[in-house]
């Protein structure tokens, strides 16, 4: 009878550490890898240049004209910029720069850009 009090008992603190386990995997603790709203700085002053990096963004003339008519209506935005590439006949760097002229808040920008299908967009320190 005692031998199986312990097992019963072995059981039950694994099935809870295991319990606990899954609740802290499935909450995110400690991983902010995967939301980028979270990993950005919140709201960026005026008169500041916020790199954007766009890692799914492909071609200047559809997808960087999208993000930066999305990016003109956030507020804070005077200029939305395509970082320098090496080439004109491909993007190679997928950077876009947001100069603000009020506080501008990156999560919400970065938030609409990943709903227009730019998913992973990072601000760049």
């Amino acid at each position: 009878m005692n031998q199986r009090l312990k097992i019963r008992t072995l059981f039950a603190s694994g099935a809870c550490l295991l319990l606990v386990f899954c609740l802290v995997t499935a909450s995110g603790c400690g991983s902010q890898e995967d939301s980028p709203a979270q990993s950005a700085t919140p709201i960026i002053p005026a008169g500041q240049t916020v790199s954007l990096s766009v890692p799914t963004m492909h071609c200047e003339a559809g997808c960087f004209s999208k993000i930066k008519e999305e990016l003109e209506k956030h507020t804070g935005v005077a200029e939305v910029t395509l970082a320098e590439q090496a080439s004109e006949d491909r993007l190679d760097n997928r950077v876009v720069y947001v100069l603000t002229d009020a506080p501008f808040e990156s999560a919400d920008a970065i938030a609409a850009l990943d709903g227009l299908g730019f998913p992973k967009v990072s601000v760049q320190r």
